[in-house]
């Protein structure tokens, strides 16, 4: 299924999970794995819209402290404030959040 990331987070929201937020190296190589037989990119929880300017995960708010961007990413552009992981080398970049792509939700953590 293939949402804009806001509908996405709230798909995932509907059954009881978070969009995916990757927080480290192991993560991210994980998810890659998963991903590597796939040729689109995903939609994953990260943000850049809200007025401070600090990336942050979706679900917890958190700022990202582990990040895998691509060279020259994130883009301060007034339009391109999500992220998004690509399924050929697993590395971020950012989109218009109205682009609709495939998604990945997580279980929510009893700590958020």
């Amino acid at each position: 299924m293939k949402l804009d990331w806001f509908d996405a987070k709230s798909k995932c929201k509907d059954f009881g999970y978070n969009i995916l937020a990757i927080k480290s190296k192991d993560e991210n190589a994980a998810i890659q794995n998963i991903l590597k037989n796939h040729s689109e990119d995903f939609a994953i929880g990260g943000f850049g819209f809200e007025v401070d300017g600090i990336w942050r995960w979706d679900g917890d708010r958190e700022p990202l402290t582990y990040v895998n961007w691509i060279s020259g990413e994130p883009v301060a552009n007034s339009l391109k404030y999500c992220a998004y992981i690509r399924s050929n080398d697993g590395l971020w970049k950012t989109s218009d959040c109205d682009n609709e792509t495939l998604f990945i939700c997580q279980q929510i953590s009893s700590e958020q």
